[in-house]
Parts: structure tokens; C-alpha cells; sequence
């Protein structure tokens, strides 16, 4: 792994470096060097920022409201009446 891709890792998980420093219990100056390239990443150091990823990833997952408010108010009308495709259901009738 090279400071370039530890970059854009972090990037896209939206960690600062303090933050991704807490999570990997180091300082933020070796953040600094590793993704500036002027200390190695090692093996474990690269799969433990994989395992710190997918915890990330996974807590914020968790974190998604069963619920999505974009939704409100979709779905019933003013007299609660169930509404598909933003149109009245309409009651079929039996034949006997």
C-alpha cells in the first residue's frame, strides 16, 4: 500500500487524520509520514487499516435509520387513504 492509497482510503471513509491515528492507536505525525511516503506501511500496519475500514464501514451502516425521512408522507393520502404510484388504490369488486 503507498501514502497515495492510505490517502484516498481515508478519503473515502471521511476520517481525518487524528481520527484514523485514534483507530489505529498510533500518533497522527506517523498518518502524516505514512501517507506522505517517508515511513513504510507494513504488512500488518495495511491489514490492520483494512480491518479498521470495514469496522468504519460497518458502524456506519448501523448507523442508517430503518426509517428514511425522504419518505414521509408518501404513501397516504390526506384521508389516509393507501396510495400506490401516487394515485388512489382502486377497490375491485367481486363478481358473483
Amino acid at each position: 500500500m503507498t501514502g497515495e492509497e492510505l490517502k484516498d482510503i481515508r478519503g473515502r471513509l471521511k476520517l481525518t487524520q487524528v481520527e484514523l491515528a485514534r483507530r489505529l492507536r498510533i500518533a497522527r505525525n506517523t498518518v502524516v509520514r505514512m501517507e506522505n511516503g517517508d515511513q513504510a506501511i507494513t504488512p500488518p500496519m495495511e491489514l490492520l487499516i483494512g480491518f479498521i475500514a470495514q469496522e468504519v464501514r460497518s458502524e456506519r451502516h448501523r448507523q442508517r435509520p430503518a426509517y428514511s425521512p425522504r419518505h414521509e408522507g408518501k404513501g397516504l393520502g390526506r384521508s389516509g387513504d393507501l396510495r400506490v404510484h401516487g394515485r388512489k388504490q382502486q377497490a375491485t369488486k367481486k363478481d358473483s
